[in-house]
């Protein structure tokens, strides 16, 4: 991934937090001259043995990708990011040598993977990974009332964790590119901030809080 240096991110933990909350990734493997390429949420997990943990999710047990016999897959995290305008910039009233561009934050790891089929280990993989979603539904809305596997019978969760496999993906290493307009000056970092709270929307807002923790840096 090219990467100018404005925009390279090393530091890990706020790669965890970035894939924490944007957890759809897709995994790619490849296969001959193609690459297989799965969509699915993973969560990081801490490892003992790597510094760096690993990845953990599921996948379905019919899903090509499992079926490809590759030590090393690919994992990319790409955020929806926004659209940023040129008149936002003051710089553009005075100069006009502005142009659009897209503002987002993309990781890619590089792993190593395990699929796991043991009925027991799925069952806790969709187990953690149920409750840091429920968890988080619960803290956007305190009325949410958690879903979890007991909730289900055992006979049709057992069916259908029969029906997928556990991916443990341990992390060898990362690159990460967070385009937060850290190559603009003051003054534009601030107008797009401007122009992005005038939107009034989650993901404009979002974006607009990642530059101005930057800024405030």
């Amino acid at each position: 991934m090219y990467i100018p240096k404005d925009f390279s991110q090393t530091d890990f933990k706020a790669v965890k937090d970035f894939i924490a909350g944007s957890p759809l990734a897709n995994i790619m493997a490849l296969t001959g001259d193609s690459v297989e390429i799965c969509p699915a949420p993973l969560l990081w997990q801490v490892d003992e043995q790597n510094p760096l943990g690993y990845l953990m999710g599921h996948v379905a047990k019919v899903n090509p990708i499992v079926k490809i016999d590759a030590k090393n897959w690919k994992v990319v995290f790409t955020s929806q990011g926004h659209y940023i305008s040129p008149n936002w910039y003051p710089t553009k009233a005075m100069t006009h040598k502005e142009v659009p561009t897209w503002n987002y934050q993309s990781v890619i790891f590089s792993v190593t993977p395990q699929l796991i089929t043991n009925t027991s280990q799925i069952q806790q993989i969709v187990a953690t990974m149920t409750d840091f979603f429920e968890h988080q539904l619960k803290q956007t809305n305190p009325s949410h009332e958690p879903w979890s596997l007991s909730d289900a019978p055992s006979d049709y969760i057992n069916t259908m964790c029969r029906a997928i496999v556990g991916v443990k993906l341990t992390i060898d290493n990362f690159e990460a590119k967070f385009k937060l307009s850290q190559n603009k000056t003051l003054d534009n970092q601030q107008g797009v901030i401007d122009g992005l709270t005038q939107l009034q929307s989650a993901t404009a807002d979002n974006m607009a809080t990642l530059i101005n923790n930057l800024f405030k840096e």
